[in-house]
């Protein structure tokens, strides 16, 4: 996965613990660490060790732009964790914890909350939530449709299909 092409180490201290430790990939040493309470994954020097595989990345911010729309998709599921993303030494996103409706303004602006419904729809067993946009604001592409099962972001094309023919005739 990614810590055989980069330098990771996770931070983690859990709230009833006053101790927090972190894990280096590469050699699997756990030693202490001082943090508050909550989990770091940090990811360093991506592909650095693989050069084969450099020829097939694009831009560095064609890359970048990749690694964000990925964290992108984790906070619009986990609106009770914070998420920031640092390159070159600088911050490029934060996204805090907040409740939903303004994790949803903080990822995807406060033209989504304006253009959008909330939808919460149960048949059997089977929950449908989110939020949808109204048809006056529906886009060609679904670069901005996100679909989650149990939390877990998919892409799926009957999932993409059943978006888009809802909005087929609007």
């Amino acid at each position: 996965g990614i810590a055989s092409v980069s330098e990771m180490a996770v931070l983690s201290r859990p709230a009833d613990q006053e101790a927090a430790y972190m894990l280096d990939a590469r050699s699997g040493e756990l030693r202490p660490v001082a943090r508050n309470p909550g989990t770091t994954m940090e990811v360093k020097e991506l592909f650095f060790s693989t050069p084969a595989r450099r020829k097939f990345l694009k831009t560095d911010a064609t890359e970048l732009a990749h690694c964000v729309e990925a964290v992108r998709r984790h906070a619009l599921a986990r609106p009770d964790v914070g998420f920031a993303i640092w390159a070159e030494g600088k911050l490029v996103e934060q996204w805090r914890i907040a409740p939903l409706p303004q994790r949803l303004r903080d990822v995807l602006g406060e033209d989504f909350i304006g253009q959008s419904v909330e939808v919460n729809h149960l048949v059997g067993t089977v929950r449908v939530t989110g939020f949808a946009g109204v048809p006056d604001a529906a886009r060609s592409r679904a670069d901005h449709q996100f679909s989650y099962v149990n939390g877990r972001y998919v892409r799926d094309k009957v999932l993409t299909h059943a978006a888009r023919a809802a909005y087929a005739d609007v």
